[in-house]
């Protein structure tokens, strides 16, 4: 299994509810899903960088990952 942490500051949280419904299918089809969702008081990283959610994407193997990030990326 290939793991990622992922670190975002939602400032609205209507639609990062939908965008995390939208993106379940197509996780699903990349063997893909969440694992854990956390919200979180405001975290500041030493870079700056400000982030109030945490979450685990996960997906079977790094090749099914790079497949499903390239298709985000070119907007399929």
């Amino acid at each position: 299994m290939h793991e990622n942490l992922i670190g975002l500051k939602v400032t609205d949280e209507s639609t990062y509810q939908a965008y995390r419904e939208a993106m379940m299918p197509i996780l699903t089809r990349y063997g893909g899903g969440f694992r854990i969702d956390l919200d979180v008081a405001l975290v500041r990283s030493p870079e700056g960088v400000e982030i109030n959610r945490l979450f685990i994407i996960h997906f079977p193997d790094r090749k099914t990952q790079d497949a499903f990030f390239a298709i985000l990326s070119h907007g399929h």
